[in-house]
């Protein structure tokens, strides 16, 4: 009923997406979560591919996108036994980062030729023998269908019989912005007092990690300073003004240990230096404390990370 009700409201032309920031990495983990017990009652061992490409933080229709993705998935669990299935998500050869890829395959029964044409109908589903025994509307994938056609991608099937199956779509996404990311953070994080009031030097040769991490302290109602790597760091740095320095580790020209041990040759007196790192791998904060950071800081940076670990040490 509810498929139904679905169909009825996209070709009334009803349907409204409803875009938001959406870690997609977040998301994935998500849908693995609920996925286990599926996945283990037949089994089934299943495997998540993100390429580094796909950004951190994307504009899309949340609800939309996990209801495709648990869709293919779901299927590839129920004609899959002992075996895998994968999720990839990229984004196509000569394309942008607005349009991402999704790929769901598995190691299952397979789907004929001629099946494979009546896949995204209305009230279709597959007459094999090895598929008689799953129930369902044969309205998913047409559902789905629709779905990424509003979404502006498409949506194929690749599958030979005995030999498994691979389902791809493709949909359009814009990158968050910074007001977007504040804006979500607030949303989850309505109550919390993270004020700060420092004066802060913001290190980091993405512009939009400085705008992001620079909106994130002003929230927390610190004045920033920033400089796109630690050479620029070290010319702006003001010891009577400036009371933290928070240092990104990968920039070109002067990586951040780089500038940290610098900033320890020519100043006697220092605010604390804290480390910003993507690599979030055990023991890795300790690395760089015992390099002379005061405290370390993994990426995605979050406003309440950066208050916990100056409070802390400030």
């Amino acid at each position: 009923i509810n498929d139904i009700l679905e169909i009825t409201k996209i070709e009334a032309g009803k349907l409204e997406l409803r875009p938001e920031p959406l870690n997609i990495r977040e998301m994935t983990d998500n849908i693995a979560t609920l996925c286990n017990p599926c996945l283990i009652s037949k089994n089934n061992r299943l495997h998540i591919d993100i390429t580094p490409d796909i950004p951190e933080i994307i504009v899309v229709d949340k609800i939309r996108l996990e209801q495709i993705i648990m869709n293919l998935i779901n299927n590839a669990i129920k004609f899959t036994q002992n075996g895998n299935i994968g999720i990839r998500i990229s984004i196509p050869e000569h394309q942008n980062r607005q349009l991402i890829k999704v790929e769901v395959s598995d190691t299952g029964i397979g789907i004929s030729t001629a099946n494979q044409q009546k896949l995204f109908c209305k009230f279709q589903q597959v007459d094999n023998s090895y598929s008689r025994p799953a129930d369902g509307s044969g309205l998913g994938l047409y559902i789905c269908k629709q779905l990424v056609g509003h979404m502006g991608g498409t949506i194929e099937v690749e599958s030979e019989p005995g030999k498994g199956s691979r389902f791809w779509f493709t949909f359009q996404v814009k990158e968050a912005s910074a007001e977007e990311l504040i804006t979500k953070h607030q949303r989850e994080h309505p109550k919390q007092d993270n004020t700060l009031g420092l004066n802060i030097l913001l290190v980091d040769d993405k512009t939009v990690n400085l705008k992001v991490i620079s909106l994130m302290l002003k929230a927390a109602k610190c004045n920033v300073d920033t400089a796109e790597n630690g050479l620029v760091a070290l010319e702006i740095f003001q010891p009577d003004i400036h009371d933290v320095i928070l240092l990104d580790i990968m920039m070109p020209v002067m990586d951040g240990v780089s500038a940290m041990k610098e900033f320890r040759l020519r100043h006697h007196q220092l605010p604390p230096i804290i480390a910003i790192s993507a690599n979030a791998m055990t023991g890795e904060g300790q690395k760089y404390i015992e390099m002379g950071f005061d405290g370390y800081i993994t990426k995605p940076v979050s406003l309440e990370k950066l208050v916990s670990e100056i409070k802390s040490i400030n």
